[in-house]
């Protein structure tokens, strides 16, 4: 074999090289090998698909395979995914089939009950945001295929009648949560331009139809926002004409967004745009508070009101408590590490139902730590859920990846809960002065039996 032959096999085996150094250790994401067997597996599959499209030979591709592994490993049983070499000649096809986008050297998509309809996940890379919308398309396809049932039974008429009348005990309708706020002209300096956190505020008009369409999405939005680094609000721009010509406001609805920090005027404002679903705005949203936001801290749970907001109010189904070692055993630089991992940990369901706080164990919370069986040492995790009245304890290491695998698994219903016999009962105590501990000082015998003690 001449050394020509040699480079031009070894030429064609380079993509399935590196589709084996991507995937060829797991078997959690799948491959295809040509288009006849994607369309066995995929599009004639009753399952939920999730499907990778990549370029091998970007390098954010390589990065981005250990997260998807990740992300095959908590949906395993559950969602399949697979990842598909869009480099190949067999499968370029895909390109064209699939709209994808040659500039990206990712693009996912989920393929529910109408494969020729795949959905976009777009820029995705968020483990928890692709987790987050894959639950969700999972519900919305088991509503849809219930509700086939029903009709399909002829209980639809019965359910329309009684979801939606408007008489007798008030009816049913469950009015919308919202965290989205009302900016007037009057109010924009103190909500918007001296409030530290991210903002997008909608100039809308009450007869605009894409309005009404977007209003539902952005109050459900704000509601995963709040904690989070930033907020939405809404213009009624038929009211506020003197802030829709500051804006410079001609069509509805425009949406505009501010950065991070303080002193902002409307100069500062941008154009939005991000999507207008609500985790289309829910991601954008948060990319913009890592560019220039400050995402809020985790609370000290020093009182009962920081675990009736964080454990109770709207917004938060979970609440995830972090038990840190005593002061006197880490000190303050230990105890800023041990928060720092916290914080990065929590990025992972950033804009899902999750509340955070933390405490020191060990010390004034033996009640709390009891109830949700934290007797095993600090630091400790664990997740508590105030509307089930169950917890769920993290046991492994306290570091970065196992508190986001933690977090992430408990999404999908792979963590054993148990019922909580007592009541969780938060001490009130004062809250950490960011300093080393003082060590307490050990009495010695003579100041406590007094002087001449030892001369019996």
């Amino acid at each position: 074999m001449t050394m020509r032959s040699m480079l031009s096999i070894l030429l064609l085996l380079i993509p399935t090289l590196i589709t084996g150094y991507f995937y060829g250790d797991t078997k959690d994401v799948h491959t295809f090998e040509n288009k006849s067997e994607f369309e066995t597996k995929v599009l004639k599959s009753d399952s939920i698909w999730l499907v990778q499209f990549y370029d091998p030979t970007d390098s954010s591709a390589e990065d981005f395979a250990h997260e998807y592994i990740f992300i095959a490993e908590l949906l395993k049983g559950i969602i399949p995914l697979a990842a598909f070499d869009i480099t190949t000649p067999e499968n370029e096809y895909a390109i064209s089939d699939y709209n994808i986008n040659g500039s990206k050297s990712i693009t996912l998509k989920l393929f529910a009950d109408d494969k020729s309809e795949p959905i976009d996940l777009k820029s995705v890379k968020d483990t928890g945001m692709i987790v987050s919308m894959i639950m969700e398309t999972l519900q919305e396809t088991i509503n849809t295929r219930a509700g086939d049932n029903n009709a399909h039974a002829g209980k639809t008429k019965k359910k329309s009648s009684s979801s939606t009348s408007g008489g007798g005990d008030g009816g049913s309708k469950k009015k919308m949560e919202s965290r989205v706020e009302i900016i007037t002209g009057a109010n924009i300096a103190a909500k918007i331009y001296e409030n530290p956190l991210v903002s997008a505020v909608a100039f809308i008009a009450p007869w605009c139809g894409h309005c009404k369409s977007l209003l539902p999405e952005w109050a459900n939005a704000s509601i995963k926002l709040h904690g989070a680094g930033a907020i939405l609000g809404v213009v009624d721009a038929t009211i506020e004409a003197d802030l829709a010509t500051e804006y410079d406001v001609s069509g509805f609805p425009t949406i505009k967004l501010f950065p991070g920090g303080v002193g902002k005027s409307s100069s500062s404002a941008v154009d939005y745009e991000g999507g207008r679903e609500k985790e289309e705005i829910i991601r954008y949203m948060l990319e913009e508070v890592d560019r220039s936001g400050v995402p809020k801290e985790i609370p000290e749970l020093t009182d009962a009101t920081v675990m009736e907001e964080t454990c109770v109010m709207e917004g938060s189904n979970l609440c995830v408590l972090f038990a840190l070692p005593h002061i006197l055993e880490t000190g303050a630089e230990g105890r800023n590490k041990y928060r720092e991992i916290m914080g990065e940990a929590t990025r992972a369901v950033r804009g899902m139902s999750f509340g955070f706080a933390w405490f020191e164990g060990g010390s004034e919370q033996g009640k709390l730590e009891n109830a949700l069986g934290l007797n095993f040492g600090f630091p400790a995790v664990v997740a508590y859920s105030n509307k089930k009245g169950v917890y769920i304890v993290q046991r492994e290491s306290f570091n970065v990846g196992n508190i986001r695998r933690f977090l992430t698994s408990i999404t999908m219903g792979k963590q054993q809960a148990f019922p909580i016999d007592v009541v969780p009962v938060v001490k009130t105590v004062e809250p950490w002065d960011g300093k080393d501990g003082i060590p307490f000082e050990e009495e010695s015998l003579e100041d406590i039996m007094g002087e001449g003690w030892d001369e019996f």
